[in-house]
């Protein structure tokens, strides 16, 4: 068993090796009734027994957004609608001169809707030829007749005509009794991830609305029934669950771990020293942990928040560096327990040319992963991979937001899966402290 929610994707797939398969976009629900006629054998006042009899399936869907190859597919089956359409001038204004007005769209002229009188909204009298007072004629090429004597009156033009480079058209065909368009129907829904999906073989449509509304949009909407196709095979449902799935589904065990610092602090507690030289500031990526520049010995402070326990082969994290000093940046940590198992550090280095460089740590040795400058104020991400065997496990450093990768390094050794339960912010014990942010640090995210 699952949940559904929402109205779902419909698609339909007219019959015929030529014709496309449409989506009824803008989906606002559907209707679907599988229903019986039952007949109750009766001998008192209770049935005995009852028996269906004959079966339906009516259906209806409604939508708000038109499309040619839908109404086409699902209602007057002709061939594929061509580009073009009609459109429609309403009260296009014009200045009788001569006796005479030629509409705009004179050359593609099509249907005359009426003329109206600019000044009052009088309505003229159409008449074949030679009005008199408020009559006009017109011809097949838009052009406008009038009495001479009420030259110079405005008047207000309404009419359709072609345009050739616009739209879908498709024509309204007279067919004979029985002529009956046919499609296949899928109406598909996911909820958490689970899918539903019902699949009608043979569908026709009875009927189709399109009702429009002072201060609404136009919703149409389609009736259609189904029927079994030349196997027997009226449809088929689809629904996605587990074998003898209870009633209420046990929690999924946690597989992953990220952590945003949308919650701030509530999660941390202190596990080392005693003060906290990190602070929650708002960055592009939203919340984010920094720790900050301090002039008091930190006595290897460390804040720690506990975490479901994961078999880690996937580390990730954003970071920036914010100030060019000498000393350590903040660890960003993963234990298990009390065992220190993998930690990612941008520290700058006088061993290196003084440069800041980024450390790597699984399982006590120390790994550095870059060999130049990072730059201050830059946001990367840091990704581990950790793949059994020899040089296996690789760490990457690129760019944000262009993920650019600027280090690939291959770690030397060979590197288990680690398990982790608990994840650790620390500062060492140097006076001063170099200024650093991370976000979204995660364990085995894609």
């Amino acid at each position: 068993m699952q949940y559904v929610f929402g109205s779902g994707l419909l698609f339909v797939q007219p019959d015929g090796e030529a014709m496309t398969p449409v989506q009824v976009v803008a989906l606002r629900d559907v209707t679907v009734d599988l229903a019986f006629n039952a007949k109750a054998l009766h001998a008192g006042k209770w049935p005995l027994a009852v028996g269906r009899g004959t079966g339906k399936i009516p259906c209806k869907a409604e939508f708000a957004q038109f499309i040619a190859a839908g109404f086409n597919a699902v209602f007057f089956g002709g061939a594929e609608p061509a580009i073009g359409m009609t459109r429609t001038a309403v009260d296009e204004a014009h200045t009788i001169t001569a006796g005479a007005v030629s509409a705009t769209h004179a050359g593609a002229f099509a249907i005359d809707l009426g003329v109206t009188k600019a000044a009052d909204g009088l309505i003229f009298t159409h008449v074949a030829a030679a009005p008199v007072g408020l009559q006009y004629a017109c011809d097949d090429a838009g052009g406008y007749t009038f009495n001479g004597s009420i030259n110079g009156t405005g008047v207000l033009l309404s009419y359709t005509y072609d345009d050739p480079t616009s739209g879908r058209r498709f024509d309204i065909a007279k067919n004979n009794i029985g002529h009956t368009p046919q499609f296949s129907a899928v109406l598909t829904e996911t909820f958490n991830g689970n899918a539903m999906t019902l699949t009608l073989t043979t569908c026709a449509s009875s009927k189709m609305t399109m009702t429009s509304k002072l201060e609404d949009f136009t919703i149409p909407s389609f009736s259609f029934s189904a029927s079994a196709n030349d196997s027997g095979l009226v449809g088929v449902l689809d629904v996605e669950e587990g074998a003898n799935y209870p009633l209420v589904p046990p929690t999924p065990p946690v597989s992953r771990f990220i952590e945003d610092f949308e919650q701030e602090f509530d999660p941390y507690h202190l596990v080392t020293g005693t003060w906290v030289p990190f602070s929650i500031v708002s960055t592009a990526y939203g919340n984010t942990l920094q720790g900050t520049i301090s002039s008091t010995a930190n006595d290897n402070s460390a804040i720690q928040r506990t975490i479901p326990i994961l078999s880690a082969s996937r580390f990730a994290a954003k970071f920036r560096i914010l100030s060019v000093n000498t000393d350590d940046a903040p660890i960003a940590s993963f234990y298990y327990d009390d065992d220190f198992q993998f930690g990612f550090n941008p520290r700058r280095e006088d061993a290196f040319d003084s440069l800041r460089r980024a450390h790597l740590y699984l399982q006590g040795a120390e790994y550095v992963v870059s060999t130049a400058a990072l730059d201050v104020d830059q946001w990367y991400e840091v990704l581990v991979a950790i793949v059994a065997g020899i040089g296996n496990t690789v760490c990457v450093i690129r760019t944000l937001p262009d993920n650019t990768v600027i280090y690939s390094t291959p770690i030397g050794v060979a590197v288990p899966v680690l398990p982790v339960n608990a994840l650790r912010f620390t500062v060492d014990d140097a006076d001063l402290l170099s200024e650093a942010q991370f976000d979204d640090v995660s364990v085995n995210y894609p």
